[in-house]
């Protein structure tokens, strides 16, 4: 489970005590937005699913700007994850995660 929550334009970010994050809010929503889910590494439509909720939501919500912010942390953190995906690689990569999500996406994680 991630935990957002927004104190004026920083926010931060829990997934358990070892990963508390402070920081510009469309950062940590989008490295909140990248991470893993149950099924495996999100689509391009799981992030921009969950950058619109979160923007929804947000008392100011995201500008143009803050949305490609958010879309590059995103990214970031998927293109971390896939280097670990490929380093532990033996075969082919599986579909669901992260390295496999960007090989089929390339493109729409824009």
């Amino acid at each position: 489970m991630c935990v957002c929550i927004r104190c004026k334009a920083f926010a931060v970010r829990a997934l358990g005590l070892q990963s508390l994050r402070l920081g510009y809010e469309p950062v940590v929503v989008g490295l909140s937005a990248g991470g893993l889910l149950l099924e495996g590494a999100p689509s391009p439509a799981d992030v921009a699913a969950f950058v619109d909720d979160y923007a929804q939501v947000s008392p100011t919500g995201l500008d143009e700007a803050q949305r490609r912010v958010a879309g590059a942390a995103a990214r970031w953190v998927l293109a971390f994850n896939a280097r670990c995906d490929l380093a532990m690689l033996s075969g082919e990569p599986d579909p669901t995660s992260a390295l496999g999500r960007l090989l089929e996406h390339r493109a729409a994680y824009g």
